[in-house]
């Protein structure tokens, strides 16, 4: 089972080498990485460029189409039937590709597959911990958000990706609404195990504006 492993990145270049080294660093190899440039102004493009590997391939067209165009860019281009993507500063622990996996190898019907998170500062202290052990959520709990979907850390199959595609005029929450959508026609077969594979770099991530945005959003 190869998998495809997307990192769309804008103006990363602090953090986008130590992403792409985790993503090197995996058990699992059987993997094609695609770094997508959104436009950045800084030095991510010449990062991802001098990555010499023929798994790796850089993708620039010089436009900024946010994460949810990006991610559904993905979809049509990947390779593999599974597709994994982070986020151009966070990491994954080496075991997480093939712990999801796992997964799938025991249950079929499985469409995707998410993880705990380590939240850390940008130096890495760790702020704290977050994961659910769930499966199969019903359409209440996820539109209720009893339960609670780690979007960064998602392992999900090529062709649920193309049946659910994210709204990209939607500026944030994007996640939230792609999960209603697909749990509201019985399309979101999912497991979240609490196992914390993976590092989200939240500093100065939430503000006030992301968060009222949000609140609106999910109304």
């Amino acid at each position: 089972m190869a998998i495809t492993i997307a990192i769309p990145f804008f103006n990363a270049e602090a953090f986008l080498l130590d992403a792409i080294r985790s993503v090197f660093a995996q058990t699992y190899q059987d993997w094609e990485l695609l770094l997508i440039d959104d436009g950045s102004t800084d030095n991510s493009l010449k990062i991802a460029q001098s990555v010499k590997d023929p798994r790796v391939s850089v993708i620039s067209d010089g436009k900024n189409k946010r994460l949810a165009g990006r991610l559904n860019q993905v979809s049509k281009i990947a390779k593999f039937e599974f597709i994994a993507r982070m986020d151009a500063d966070d990491l994954i622990f080496p075991t997480k590709l093939a712990t999801q996996l796992s997964y799938f190898e025991k249950d079929s019907n499985l469409d995707i597959v998410t993880t705990g998170v380590y939240s850390v500062k940008n130096n890495l202290e760790i702020q704290g911990v977050r994961g659910q052990d769930f499966e199969y959520p019903s359409f209440g709990s996820i539109i209720s958000r009893n339960l609670g979907v780690v979007h960064a850390a998602i392992l999900a199959k090529k062709s649920w990706y193309e049946r659910n595609q994210y709204d990209e005029t939607l500026k944030i929450a994007q996640d939230l609404d792609l999960w209603i959508r697909a749990a509201k026609k019985n399309d979101f077969k999912i497991k979240s195990i609490s196992d914390y594979l993976y590092v989200y770099r939240e500093e100065g991530n939430i503000t006030m504006d992301k968060l009222l945005r949000a609140y609106k959003n999910e109304r």
